[in-house]
């Protein structure tokens, strides 16, 4: 029984050094299909932990929520108080079913007076061109009214891969 193992820990040395990426269930199959050897996947696992065998593909690593305000700072801290318009942006998105089908409604509001600055609707799913459409229009806005205090944006975290995208092309002030 010992041999057996020595002869399967040498094919399984073997079959990593050809692919490291390999867990030991893609080693064992491997082996199998090269050698014919009937085996378990879990002997194969005790062996390549006993030899100290990893696989060196990694997995996705977890980001814990709220990391994007250590990206981008939370500068508004529920203080919706405000005396100009265009001080204070929010961002959001609503999906409206309408005749059998969805579409998604974009819209950038002014938290002074809580009017809509601008909006855009989508018939796509998840699709990104109406915050862009909306923030051309945003940006426009600014230059037409020549401000020069700081801007807060707020989005709501729905999209917030999207909003990444966007936030670098907002003015620095």
């Amino acid at each position: 029984m010992r041999k057996d193992r020595n002869d399967l820990s040498v094919l399984i040395k073997g079959e990593y050094r050809k692919h490291p990426s390999y867990g030991y269930h893609a080693l064992a199959k491997a082996i199998r299909e090269n050698t014919g050897l009937a085996f378990s996947d879990n002997l194969c696992h005790k062996v390549c932990k006993h030899l100290g065998i990893r696989s060196k593909a990694r997995h996705y690593q977890y980001k814990k929520p709220g990391s994007q305000h250590i990206i981008y700072e939370n500068r508004i801290w529920n203080s919706w108080d405000t005396t100009a318009p265009l001080h204070k942006i929010v961002s959001d998105m609503a999906v409206l079913p309408y005749r059998g089908k969805l579409y998604e409604w974009t819209f950038f509001l002014d938290a002074c007076n809580n009017s809509i600055i601008t909006w855009d609707i989508s018939g796509n799913r998840g699709d990104v061109k109406p915050y862009f459409k909306c923030r051309d229009e945003l940006l426009g806005k600014i230059k037409k009214e020549e401000l020069h205090e700081p801007i807060h944006f707020h989005k709501r975290l729905g999209r917030s891969i999207f909003f990444n995208k966007l936030q670098p092309s907002f003015p620095k002030f």
